[in-house]
C-alpha cells in the first residue's frame, strides 16, 4: 500500500477564536486576502505561542489546503505522490524551521517546492525566526523560500495579553478582574507562552486553595516564585 504523505486537519480552530491586534494584524490580513496576493509561498514567523499555528490552521481551512506530516515528509514519499496534483495544490507545514534541519525533508520540500512553482500551488511555513536563521542543509532550497512572503508577528502587545488573559480564564468558566490584569502586565514577561504559564499557575491556584483570582493571590505567586516556592497546586 502506498504511504500517505499528507493528511486534512480535523478540529480545526474557529476564526472567531483567533485575537486580532496591532502586533499580527498584518500578517492576519495578508492570509486571510491571499487569493489577492502574488506570492506563491510563505513564511510566518514569530515567537512561541504567538499564535502562529492557529493561522496556518485558518488559513489550510480556508484554502483547503493539506497540512504536511513531518514524519511522512519524505522524498520517495513526496514523488509518490501524482506530481500534476500536487503542482495545483496548497500545503502548510509548522516548525518549519525545525523540521527542515532534516536532510530527507529538505530535500522532499525542496521536490515540492520545484512542483508548485511550475504550477498554481502555493505553501505555507511556520517558524520562530526569519530563513536567515535557518539551518536547512539545501542552500538552493534555503534561497528559493528568501522569495516568500515573510510575515513577521510582532512581540505582543497590551492589547493582546490582556484578551489573552481574559480568554484563558473565560474559557475555564473563570473571570480575571481588571485590576488584576493590570497587576499582571507591569510584573510579567510580556511573552505569551509565559503569560499563559502564568494564568495556569494562577488558575490552579485558585482552585486548589479556594480562593478567587485576585490581586492578592497572583502577588502571593509572584512572592513564592522570586523565593523558588511553589504554592501547593
Amino acid at each position: 500500500m502506498k504511504q500517505q504523505l499528507l493528511f486534512n486537519l480535523q478540529d480545526t480552530e474557529r476564526r472567531s477564536a483567533f485575537l486580532v491586534s496591532p502586533c499580527n494584524r498584518e500578517a492576519a490580513d495578508y492570509l486571510e486576502n491571499w487569493p489577492e496576493q502574488n506570492k506563491s509561498g510563505a513564511v510566518l514567523y514569530g515567537p512561541a505561542a504567538s499564535g502562529k499555528t492557529h493561522l496556518l490552521h485558518l488559513w489550510a481551512e480556508k484554502q483547503q489546503a493539506q497540512i504536511l506530516v513531518p514524519q511522512q515528509l519524505t522524498p520517495d514519499g513526496i514523488l509518490a505522490e501524482d506530481a500534476e496534483r500536487l503542482s495545483d495544490s496548497c500545503f502548510a507545514l509548522d516548525d518549519a524551521d525545525l523540521v527542515l534541519k532534516d536532510g530527507e525533508s529538505a530535500q522532499a520540500l525542496f521536490h515540492l517546492y520545484n512542483l508548485t512553482a511550475g504550477g498554481s500551488g502555493i505553501i505555507l511555513l511556520t517558524a520562530s525566526t526569519d530563513i536567515g536563521s535557518w539551518d536547512c542543509p539545501l542552500p538552493d532550497l534555503t534561497s528559493r523560500l528568501k522569495t516568500f512572503a515573510a510575515l513577521r508577528l510582532l512581540p505582543p502587545d497590551d492589547h493582546l495579553l490582556e484578551a489573552l488573559l481574559v480568554k484563558f480564564f473565560s474559557d475555564r468558566q473563570a473571570k480575571i478582574p481588571a485590576e488584576v490584569i493590570t497587576y499582571i502586565l507591569r510584573r510579567t514577561e510580556r511573552d505569551c507562552a509565559a503569560l499563559l504559564k502564568l494564568a495556569a499557575e494562577i488558575d490552579a491556584a485558585a482552585l486548589m486553595l479556594k480562593r478567587p483570582v485576585s490581586v492578592p493571590l497572583v502577588r502571593e505567586i509572584f512572592d513564592n516564585r522570586k523565593k523558588n516556592i511553589e504554592l501547593p497546586l
